[in-house]
């Protein structure tokens, strides 16, 4: 009980410090630009986590390609909670309380800075509906052939509304599942860039 209070108090410490200003992606509406294959991904949404012992809201910014993101964590009052710039082998992540930390292993970083891990390795392909080259996955589809769901990497990533934007099919909805811990993101906006 104690550990859970204390855990509570500091995620409101954390969130209450998170008065810096911040710089949004200025995702203005949905949009993609280019023809090809995907280089470039910005979204703007929704974010909630949920797990045996708590359960945690805000937004989420993101951007980046397939090989370094960025991306932002805000609380429900618009205030940056953290920061994490992710490289393959390497992660940072930045909070409100001016604490860095780095690591190679991201999920263990995550979830020891955040309280639950954020499988960034895979989700630059998991987001806009395509798998992690590195590793096997298994898919399936509904009847009309669209995606409902990837597992790879121990999470089970499954899809809700898909939206067409200028010809590039996109979620709406992504549930991140791993046994306890369930994230769920709700895209507000996406800015996508083809070659």
């Amino acid at each position: 009980m104690w550990f859970k209070q204390s855990y509570l108090i500091i995620w409101v410490v954390i969130i209450l410090a998170g008065c810096a200003t911040h710089n949004t992606f200025e995702v203005a509406q949905d949009q993609v630009d280019g023809v090809g294959a995907i280089n470039h991904v910005s979204f703007m949404g929704r974010l909630v986590v949920v797990d045996s012992d708590h359960s945690d809201s805000g937004s989420i910014e993101w951007r980046g390609n397939f090989v370094q993101q960025q991306v932002v964590l805000l609380s429900p009052l618009g205030t940056t909670v953290a920061e994490l710039i992710h490289r393959p082998d390497h992660t940072q992540v930045s909070l409100s309380s001016d604490k860095v930390v780095s690591a190679n292993n991201v999920e263990e970083v995550t979830n020891q800075m955040l309280g639950y891990p954020l499988p960034l390795d895979g989700m630059p392909w998991w987001i806009v509906g395509l798998t992690w080259p590195q590793s096997p996955a298994e898919l399936t589809h509904d009847k009309e052939g669209r995606l409902l769901s990837i597992k790879q990497d121990d999470w089970l990533i499954a899809y809700g509304q898909w939206q067409n934007i200028n010809g590039q099919w996109l979620p709406k909805r992504i549930n991140l599942t791993q046994g306890t811990i369930k994230i769920r993101i709700f895209v507000d906006r996406w800015h996508i860039v083809r070659r």
